[in-house]
C-alpha cells in the first residue's frame, strides 16, 4: 500500500530551500534557492512555520532543532517543509520538497549549514544548483553532489520510507520511544486506530514534530488521511477550535 497523499508531481530533489531569519521586528527570508521562486503564498508559510511561535526563543538550550511541518494543497497532498532551526543566531534553514526523505534532508541540511558557516556564498549556491538539478534517485539508490567543491561533496543512500520503520534507522521512532511511556504508546495507538482527533505539545520543537510523525507511523502499512498538521504556529491555534 502507498500513501495517496504523497505528490505525484515530484521533478526536483526539493522545490525551495530557504534561510530565514529576524529582520528587525519581522520574520523575513535572508536567501533562497532558486532565487526565481517567487510563489508568495509558500513564502509567507515558510516564514511562519519556520519560525512558529514568532520571533521568541528559548533562553534554556542553544541545542540545534531538526524538526518537519507538513503543507497541504487543494488536492489533500503533502509538501514538507524540512527546518534546522540555530537558536545561537536565530536563524532557520528550510528545505520544501514533496518527498518524505526524512534521515536524507536532516542530514542534508546539517551539511548545508556547514557549508554557511564555514564556506562561501558561491559554495552554499553550487551544492543547491547541484541538488536541485540532480535526478532524483530510487529508493536505495546513493544520492551524490559531486558539481561542488570536494570538502562540500554530500552521499547519502536513500532510505525505504515504505518499510517499517526501526529505532536504529528513525529518529522520530527513537525520539518517541524516549517521550512516551508503554502506556501512552498503547492508548495513542488505540485512538489512532479510533481516528480520533490528538493534539500534541512539547517545549521542544524537534520532540514535538518527531512525536507526531512518529505516531502515525504506528500505523504501518496503513496511513493516516485524515487532518495532518505536525507543526502549527502560535498564530493559527484558532484552528484547533
Amino acid at each position: 500500500m502507498t500513501n495517496s497523499r504523497l505528490r505525484s508531481n515530484v521533478a526536483t530533489l526539493f522545490d525551495v530551500c530557504c534561510q530565514v531569519g529576524a529582520g528587525g521586528d519581522e520574520i523575513i527570508i535572508l536567501q533562497k534557492y532558486p532565487e526565481d521562486f517567487q510563489d508568495e503564498s509558500i513564502l509567507k508559510a515558510i516564514r511562519q512555520f519556520a519560525f512558529p511561535c514568532g520571533m521568541e526563543t528559548s533562553d534554556e538550550t542553544d541545542a540545534v532543532q531538526l524538526f518537519t511541518f507538513v503543507l497541504t494543497d487543494a488536492q489533500s497532498c503533502y509538501t514538507f517543509g524540512y527546518c534546522r532551526f540555530t537558536p545561537r543566531n536565530n536563524t532557520c534553514i528550510c528545505i520544501l520538497s514533496g518527498l518524505p526523505w526524512t534521515n536524507l534532508f536532516y542530514k542534508f541540511l546539517n551539511h548545508i549549514s556547514n557549508v554557511v558557516n564555514n564556506g562561501t556564498q558561491d559554495d552554499f549556491e553550487a551544492i543547491l544548483t547541484n541538488a536541485y538539478h540532480i535526478e532524483i534517485p530510487n529508493i536505495g539508490e546513493n544520492l551524490s553532489l559531486t558539481a561542488c567543491p570536494p570538502n562540500w561533496r554530500f552521499s547519502e543512500v536513500i532510505s525505504d520510507v515504505n518499510k517499517l520503520p526501526t529505532l536504529r534507522e528513525d529518529k522520530f521512532m527513537l525520539e518517541f520511544y524516549n517521550a512516551m511511556t508503554e502506556k501512552q504508546m498503547i492508548f495513542l495507538y488505540a485512538s489512532l486506530l479510533k481516528e480520533r482527533r490528538i493534539i500534541f505539545t512539547s517545549q521542544k520543537l524537534s520532540q514535538l514534530s518527531s512525536c507526531v510523525f512518529a505516531a502515525v507511523r504506528l500505523l504501518f502499512p496503513f496511513y493516516w488521511q485524515n487532518l495532518f498538521i505536525p507543526i502549527l504556529p502560535s498564530d493559527l491555534t484558532d484552528m484547533l477550535m
